[in-house]
C-alpha cells in the first residue's frame, strides 16, 4: 500500500501529483524527513541513535467539482481535466 492506493471521494479530483512538503528550513533533512523518539515527541531533523521513529509529509492539491462540472468533465481523461486551472472548473 502506498500513496498511489488513496483514492478521492466521488465528486474530488486530483489536480496534480503527489510531492514532499518541505518544512521550515533547517526543520527537515534534505529528503524531507523529520525525526523522534515516539510519535508525540518533539521532531528533528536530526536522527540520533535515541530515535524510534521517522515521517514525511506527502501533499497533493485536490479540487471539488460540481454536479454540472462532472458532467461536462466525464468523459475526459484526468490528465486533460488537470489542464483547467481551478478558476475554469
Amino acid at each position: 500500500s502506498g500513496l498511489a492506493d488513496l483514492w478521492l471521494p466521488t465528486g474530488w479530483l486530483w489536480m496534480e501529483d503527489w510531492r514532499l512538503k518541505g518544512g521550515k528550513t533547517g526543520s527537515v533533512t534534505e529528503q524531507g524527513w523529520e525525526y523522534a523518539k515516539g510519535w508525540s515527541g518533539a521532531w528533528s531533523p536530526q536522527c540520533t541513535p535515541k530515535t524510534g521513529v521517522r515521517r514525511r509529509l506527502w501533499t497533493r492539491r485536490r479540487v471539488r467539482l460540481s454536479g454540472l462540472t462532472r458532467h461536462l468533465l466525464g468523459g475526459m481523461s484526468e490528465n486533460a481535466v488537470r489542464r483547467f486551472s481551478l478558476a475554469e472548473l
